[in-house]
């Protein structure tokens, strides 16, 4: 069972022109990388956008770079920590909602970083 908002629907096409116009699209992780890429894409597509990630300078970073109908003027800039209590989260929900109207879709793009080592050919023997 699929629904509107299910992506796998687009399959490796791109979506049909207009699709996103007037959505509402909640971006996490979206102060660098794939998720500042991807709020990118939704503005200039015509989505209206909330994005979310810990750094709000980061993301008013990522809010004057985005240019379409809604952008910048009118995407929200909610930061927040998704490791945050129940309470900070649900809160965060409402904030997004109200700000959107409604939310057509969900870019859960938030993660950790972690640094990884390179394994020494001293590491590698038994």
């Amino acid at each position: 069972m699929t629904s509107e908002g299910d992506l796998r629907l687009q399959r490796l096409s791109h979506p049909p022109v207009g699709h996103f116009e007037g959505k509402g699209v909640w971006v996490t992780g979206a102060s660098q990388g794939l998720g500042e890429a991807l709020a990118k894409y939704f503005a200039a597509q015509g989505a209206r956008l909330v994005i979310s990630a810990r750094r709000e300078g980061e993301l008013e970073r990522v809010k004057a770079s985005c240019v379409g109908k809604w952008a910048p003027q009118d995407i929200t800039v909610l930061p927040f920590d998704l490791t945050s209590s129940h309470e900070v989260l649900r809160s965060a929900v409402e904030t997004a909602w109200e700000a959107l109207g409604g939310i057509d879709y969900v870019i859960n793009n938030a993660g950790e970083h972690i640094q990884m080592r390179p394994r020494t050919a001293a590491s590698n023997t038994t």
